[in-house]
């Protein structure tokens, strides 16, 4: 039982740096499209980026799964709105590039129209995401 555990944190821990790891790119790539001038100082921006996500994965994200893997109670209701919003933040990122790879795959058109079709597709996640119940206004 202890070596089983012990194997599944630190699968869990390559999988957290890992994903920071793909999320930093992902963010980095999509603002390098935005911002031209963000190509010059490209392995700084995703070095802050990845740290940032290092920091919020590791503070708010790992002790739960942690936690889920030892049988416990998940404490995902104690996280900040800003850790919140920025893990949602990323999922709308992150199906927006995926999207944006796709069509840019499928079908011949000027980069103006992928990004704003990407762009679309993100606020409409995004959007969708923060309707949750987390979000609400609580009278």
């Amino acid at each position: 039982m202890a070596l089983r555990f012990v194997a599944q944190i630190a699968f869990l821990f390559f999988l957290t740096v890992a994903l920071s790891g793909i999320g930093a790119v992902v963010q980095v790539n999509f603002f390098s499209g935005i911002f031209s001038g963000l190509n010059n100082v490209k392995e700084i921006v995703f070095s802050l980026v990845f740290t940032l996500l290092l920091y919020v994965n590791f503070r708010y994200c790992f002790p739960d799964q942690v936690a889920e893997l030892r049988g416990r109670n998940v404490r995902s209701c104690r996280y900040p709105v800003w850790v919140k919003q920025y893990i949602l933040f990323n999922c709308a990122l992150f199906v927006e590039e995926v999207f944006y790879y796709i069509i840019k795959d499928l079908v011949s058109l000027p980069e103006i129209v992928y990004r704003s079709l990407g762009g679309v597709v993100f606020f409409s996640v995004y959007a969708y995401m923060m309707s949750g119940e987390d979000f609400r206004v609580k009278w």
